[in-house]
């Protein structure tokens, strides 16, 4: 998800998703540094926020994606190049924006 596109409040299917190893992910977020979060639940979500911050998708097992779980991600979109800025899982994202 782009921020942008997440601030807009609009569905925005992102077809590049459906193989989270391709060239065409990353030139879909280009230019986006700082403003990517993924947000979904497993089957491979681990793995590309691996592949993204380590350039090695073996390296998921600490990163479990539950439904609501939310990984902000900082640097330039590439495999390896982003720093995981921020992990939260459903526990917390389920009170974000809920007043106290």
């Amino acid at each position: 998800v782009l921020c942008s596109e997440l601030a807009s409040g609009a569905l925005v299917v992102c077809e590049e998703l459906a193989d989270a190893t391709s060239r065409r992910l990353l030139a879909r977020l280009e230019g986006e540094a700082g403003r990517i979060a993924l947000v979904g639940h497993e089957h491979w979500m681990s793995e590309l926020c691996a592949r993204l911050t380590t350039g090695d998708e073996s390296h998921s097992a600490g990163l479990r994606f539950r439904k609501g779980t939310v990984a902000w991600l900082r640097g330039e979109p590439d495999w390896g190049a982003m720093t995981l800025a921020g992990f939260l899982p459903p526990e917390l994202t389920r009170h974000l924006g809920t007043p106290e």
